[in-house]
């Protein structure tokens, strides 16, 4: 890992400590409610090992955690008010077959909301170096284009 790479892991971990603490959980009690090993919470934990998006979104739904606040530490921490959307369709999980009962779901669901910010979350993450190359060539041409004018 690269050195900023292993500040962001080292800080992620320790989001991850400070959540599992406020939860008054172990590391083991911790991992198991996540279905995962111990060991491996250890290795989030301590900054030597970057998780995958299923670790963020299980955090998420488990305990309710803020993604936001686990990826970057800035907002609260925990979302108090997550409830369930109720969608009336007649048959659930069947195909959907009108474009305004998906589209009603898409911009009311808080789950697909969380979701579709998880994915983004997960590419911008696992993508930042390559993502703040391509902010900065976009800064640097518009100032170019506002030098030329």
């Amino acid at each position: 890992m690269k050195k900023n790479d292993q500040l962001q892991a080292l800080e992620f971990g320790q989001r991850v400590k400070e959540i599992r603490k406020t939860l008054g959980l172990s590391q083991k009690d911790f991992a198991e409610s996540l279905g995962i090993s111990g060991a491996f919470i250890s290795e989030v934990e301590s900054g030597k090992y970057k998780p995958c998006y299923d670790f963020f979104y299980n955090i998420m739904n488990h305990f309710n955690v803020n993604l936001h606040y686990l990826l970057t530490g800035q907002g609260e921490m925990f979302i108090r008010d997550m409830k369930p959307v109720e969608i009336e369709i007649e048959e659930p999980f069947s195909s959907i077959t009108k474009t305004e009962d998906l589209l009603w779901y898409i911009t009311r669901s808080p789950m697909f909301k969380y979701s579709l910010f998880g994915f983004a979350s997960r590419y911008l993450y696992e993508n930042r170096t390559f993502v703040e190359l391509e902010i900065a060539a976009h800064n640097a041409k518009k100032t170019g284009e506002k030098g030329h004018s």
